[in-house]
């Protein structure tokens, strides 16, 4: 195995894996942020993030269960991870949503975020 990746890069092939998947993961940083920023607002985003990465946070107003509109989500076929869950003191919590989107098809994108936006608008069809 070593020395198959090692003659890969070797050859420049793992360089050139590494330029395709950077252009492939920015354009669909970017449609998740278009879709965003189009159907929910700005101030969904986090102002500090950077476009590095293969995840997105989406912020949402205090007070709502992030934890609960994951679990929405899940239900209905998208992944996601509530941002309450990576803090350890309550305090300081803020409320949102982790969105990976390295491993969505440009194509699954759109339908995937409508999915999570019903999440954010109606009743959770699950209880608990």
């Amino acid at each position: 195995t070593h020395l198959a990746l090692a003659e890969l890069i070797e050859q420049g092939h793992y360089a050139a894996h590494i330029r395709r998947m950077r252009v492939v993961y920015a354009r669909r940083r970017a449609l998740l942020v278009s879709l965003i920023l189009r159907h929910l607002g700005p101030e969904y985003l986090d102002p500090q993030a950077s476009n590095a990465g293969l995840h997105l946070v989406l912020r949402l107003p205090d007070g709502t269960d992030d934890v609960a509109i994951s679990r929405a989500a899940e239900v209905r076929g998208v992944l996601t991870r509530p941002l309450s869950r990576y803090y350890v003191r309550t305090g300081g919590t803020r409320r949102g949503l982790l969105l990976g989107y390295a491993c969505v098809s440009d194509e699954r994108i759109e339908p995937a975020f409508l999915a999570l936006k019903m999440c954010l608008t109606t009743p959770s069809p699950i209880s608990g």
